[in-house]
C-alpha cells in the first residue's frame, strides 16, 4: 500500500497535552494496557505509553480517550503497518 492510501485510510492521532495533568489523544482504537503508573492506547498507526502516578482514563466518544493524573512521560511507538 502507497502512503498517500495509508494516510486516507489511518487517520493522524492528534495528541494535546495541557501541563502535567491531562492528556488528550484522538483516533484510538483501543487502551491495550492500563493501570495507575501506565497506560498504552493504540492508535491506527501507533502505541502510545503515558507513565505517571495515579493516571485515569475516560472515554470522551468519537475515538478519543482523556488522561488524567501526574503525568511523566509520553512515548511513541510507530507501528507497521
Amino acid at each position: 500500500m502507497n502512503e498517500k492510501a495509508k494516510e486516507f485510510i489511518y487517520p493522524d492521532t492528534t495528541v494535546q497535552i495541557t501541563g502535567t495533568r491531562l492528556l488528550e489523544i484522538e483516533h484510538c482504537r483501543r487502551i491495550i494496557e492500563y493501570n495507575d503508573i501506565h497506560i498504552c492506547v493504540r492508535t491506527y498507526v501507533s502505541e502510545l505509553h503515558i507513565w505517571g502516578e495515579n493516571l485515569s482514563a475516560d472515554d470522551y466518544g468519537n475515538g478519543g480517550i482523556t488522561v488524567k493524573g501526574q503525568i511523566k512521560s509520553v512515548e511513541f511507538e510507530r507501528l507497521r503497518i
